[in-house]
């Protein structure tokens, strides 16, 4: 018979190793990327709030311009999703507000019927003539207020060549806040992996497409929630740059001017940007991008200008 004197370690054993096992830390949760999946029906408000601001031998202007959006997911597709997008409402407000505004409020409540791919990426407008119809009515009665000056025909022509577009340029322009939402869906890196490519964007001006340098990593990863940060960092190359420049300097003229081709290419571009992507359950809820260009001449002030831009996405109520 075992004595109750030998046993007393017993308990006291137990409760120790016990204490060790609550004390000791658990086991690593393993990063797993949470894919993009909204579910279909689903609303959401994409709020876009931008300023601008424009310095050139310390005379500064700002532009304030904010837009809300609504995005459906109504169906699932081979390879991603349609959706409804409609750009509810946009302000603008700063020096040539009115000019500027034509562009953007010509999208103003157009419904835009798309397909987009399985990260959120635009593919294609499947409204598009529906759309080219409310957007030509829109200019014709956003630019009314300028009938009669010189600058009614030029913004005309600008505001039609940059929005009556086809194909993926449609898709990039009318989704505007779509693809840079899409970087952090799916974005397939792992903690501590950086991608680097060479990307181009539909020129609004009907161009060159834009050509930058871009470089996209995760910042910071909870391996447990499965939420995501990520930076995104662009350098665009100054000679696509130019080349915009020059074709929008050619619609608002509307002639070809070689005086001014020999300014733009003694121009000096530099243009960069950096994007911080927050990611809840795969959907990009927040970015937070800022944008430098800083445009040189020979004997002229630089123009330095810089775009603080946030892009939410939320719940419809």
């Amino acid at each position: 018979m075992i004595s109750a004197r030998r046993t007393t370690w017993a308990p006291a054993l137990v409760c120790a190793l016990v204490g060790v096992l609550a004390g000791a830390p658990a086991a690593r949760a393993q990063w797993v990327e949470r894919p993009f999946a909204p579910p279909l029906g689903t609303r959401w408000i994409v709020q876009s709030d931008e300023t601008s601001k424009a310095d050139r031998g310390g005379q500064l202007q700002i532009v304030h311009a904010r837009t809300t959006a609504e995005l459906t997911f109504s169906e699932r597709t081979a390879d991603g999703y349609r959706i409804v997008y409609t750009v509810r409402n946009v302000d603008i407000d700063g020096p040539n507000a009115a000019a500027l505004a034509v562009g953007a409020k010509a999208l103003e409540r157009v419904t835009i019927r798309a397909t987009v791919d399985a990260n959120g990426m635009p593919l294609r407008i499947d409204n598009l003539d529906e759309v080219h119809a409310a957007l030509r009515a829109a200019i014709d009665r956003l630019v009314a207020p300028l009938a009669g000056t010189p600058q009614g025909p030029a913004i005309r022509r600008m505001a039609t060549a940059m929005l009556v577009v086809d194909g993926v340029r449609a898709a990039k322009i009318y989704l505007a806040e779509l693809p840079l939402l899409a970087l952090g869906q799916n974005p397939g890196l792992r903690p501590g992996e950086t991608r680097d490519s060479v990307e181009e964007i539909p020129n609004p001006s009907g161009g060159a497409a834009i050509k930058s340098r871009v470089t996209l990593r995760i910042d910071s990863a909870d391996a447990v929630t499965g939420n995501l940060r990520l930076v995104r960092t662009r350098g665009f190359d100054p000679d696509t740059i130019k080349d915009l420049t020059r074709t929008m300097a050619h619609q608002l003229t509307g002639a070809n001017s070689e005086a001014f081709d020999k300014l733009v290419s003694a121009l000096g571009f530099t243009f960069n940007s950096t994007a911080e992507l927050s990611v809840e359950g795969g959907m990009t809820r927040a970015v937070r991008e800022h944008e430098v260009l800083i445009i040189t001449a020979p004997g002229q002030h630089a123009l330095t200008k810089t775009t603080d831009k946030t892009v939410t996405v939320a719940p419809a109520t």
